[in-house]
């Protein structure tokens, strides 16, 4: 429902925090040989992850030199080309972003998001020496983690990938967002969900969720956990096309599928399709749910995903990722060129907490799954473009189309998309 007059005192959308690189006489990073490689090695064998575990959902570049060359060699978007393109009111102050991830990535995470911060000179993760002009990141593991050898390492690695491309983007977008992750203590199902659990406790503004599996008979047990209470999850709707990943096919999240965007240093877009990656398709569990009664055109189950954002690695974004995974040595610690939907979802996240940082402005509470389904499925708004070529398969219903598709949803967001949330 949309809120009386309150948004009248909010100004029109401004470029806030614009990102300045360390140092203009530093010289770009580069990174060390084999980083596509290296990274495409654990993403392929994660893809045979055993059933009832959960894999995130990043994607590598497999080339470098992508324009924009933001920090070198591995090109990518960074902070000051997101938030040009997207024009967000605020920075997300005084909101929470919780993250979901799987193992121990306490160390990796914090090394990874100061090396980020300090590159672009945003504000690092606070610490006990580093307690003013910082920005809280808290890593709690509410079960323990699980121990790390020879079988766990895999998808340790992965995960750590997956928490420094997370947080990165947050606070890229949201800069003023405090941000929990929070671990599950392996990547099973049960682990996965115990952790979502935890997070929904904490009451945050929004919490991401960048991992996903194959539908499986029984997911509808899972689903529902973030209703009780309210909270916005926002999870990846998978990197192999037809016919998406569970959770993002439960009908109380917002489910993120991709793009390929092209856009120029200043945030301009020159072109946007649907990435052939984008995971989506109709349930064959989930019942449609009524918000996309009149917008979803075949079937009966939940269609998958409701919005999108670039999710192509070859346009994707600049990460420094770090891995190290003990006892084993650190793996990697370097720049890298990341995409997959699993980017997707965290800036969405984003977009949210900075949408309930006008909310709590105005003392309403944060936006809740049932309004922003609402809003995104009200009708045409020019803060979200309709992406209407590109397909994710070979079937009848995997091409992008005007209004809503399998594919991208009801589109990728534009300037005002904040506000418009906020106020609906």
């Amino acid at each position: 429902m949309r809120t009386s007059t309150w948004l009248a005192g909010v100004a029109a959308a401004t470029l806030i925090g614009t990102a300045v690189p360390a140092s203009a006489e530093t010289p770009p990073p580069t990174p060390s040989s084999g980083t596509a490689s290296r990274l495409a090695t654990i993403q392929t064998e994660m893809a045979g992850a055993p059933a009832g575990h959960m894999r995130p959902l990043w994607q590598p570049a497999t080339t470098t030199g992508v324009t924009p060359r933001t920090i070198g060699v591995p090109g990518g978007y960074d902070p000051d080309v997101l938030r040009a393109h997207l024009r967000l009111s605020g920075t997300g102050k005084g909101q929470t972003v919780a993250i979901v991830v799987a193992f121990d990535v306490s160390a990796a995470v914090t090394k990874a998001v100061t090396s980020y911060s300090e590159w672009y000179g945003l504000k690092p993760p606070c610490s006990e020496t580093v307690t003013s002009g910082c920005f809280p990141l808290k890593v709690v593991a509410p079960n323990g983690t699980a121990p790390i050898d020879t079988d766990t390492a895999l998808p340790a690695r992965s995960f750590q990938v997956e928490a420094d491309l997370d947080v990165e983007m947050v606070h890229a977008v949201a800069p003023d967002a405090a941000i929990t992750v929070v671990e599950g203590y392996d990547n099973s199902t049960e682990a996965m969900m115990a952790a979502l659990d935890h997070a929904v406790s904490l009451h945050p503004a929004v919490i991401n969720n960048s991992y996903g599996m194959d539908e499986f008979d029984g997911e509808r047990d899972y689903d529902g956990r973030c209703t009780a209470t309210g909270v916005l999850c926002v999870f990846a709707s998978g990197d192999a096309g037809n016919p998406g990943l569970w959770p993002a096919a439960a009908p109380d999240v917002l489910a993120v599928g991709g793009t390929t965007l092209d856009m120029d240093s200043a945030g301009k877009v020159r072109s946007e399709v649907a990435w052939q990656g984008s995971g989506g398709g109709i349930s064959p569990f989930e019942p449609r749910p009524a918000y996309q009664r009149a917008a979803v055109p075949n079937g009966t189950g939940r269609g998958v995903p409701d919005v999108s954002f670039d999710a192509d690695p070859q346009s994707g974004f600049a990460v420094y990722v770090v891995i190290d995974v003990s006892p084993f040595p650190i793996y990697y610690d370097d720049w890298a060129m990341i995409g997959g939907t699993s980017a997707g979802a965290p800036i969405w996240s984003a977009i949210a907490a900075v949408a309930d940082q006008q909310r709590a402005a105005h003392r309403e509470p944060p936006l809740t799954a049932g309004q922003v389904h609402a809003a995104v499925y009200a009708g045409k708004t020019k803060t979200l473009a309709d992406i209407t070529a590109g397909a994710n398969g070979l079937c009848d219903t995997c091409w992008a189309g005007p209004g809503y598709d399998l594919v991208t949803g009801k589109g990728s967001p534009r300037a005002g998309i904040d506000t418009y949330l906020a106020r609906h």
